[in-house]
């Protein structure tokens, strides 16, 4: 069996199940096919701000829609995700960026 990445199943299941929900918080509801293209128009934005395979490339937001979404538009690029605790301070953050030398930090504007 071929190794599964997350941004293959989530491609896998909106060729499969475009209209099945895949993603509900709150009044979002996200299909699979909106989910996709949400997750391929963050990879985009992703890449054309310098983002390549391999880089470290932190996410510092609460777990919603905008970190399922940036988390799987950076793996899909071949970033290797840092997850940031939403209850670290300044510095407990900055350690963590510095210690995994993660050259981009991903913040959703409403948590900060």
């Amino acid at each position: 069996m071929p190794a599964r990445t997350l941004p293959g199943v989530l491609s896998d299941a909106a060729a499969q199940r475009p209209d099945a929900e895949a993603l509900v918080f709150g009044d979002v509801r996200l299909t699979f096919s909106g989910l996709q293209a949400e997750v391929e128009r963050f990879a985009a934005a992703a890449l054309a701000a310098g983002v390549r395979p391999g880089d470290r490339t932190a996410v510092w937001a609460p777990n919603r829609v905008r970190w399922v979404v940036a988390a799987l538009g950076l793996t899909s690029v071949g970033a290797i995700l840092v997850p940031v605790n939403t209850r670290f301070k300044g510095e407990e953050a900055q350690h963590v960026l510095a210690s995994t030398r993660a050259s981009v930090l991903v913040v959703d504007n409403a948590f900060l």
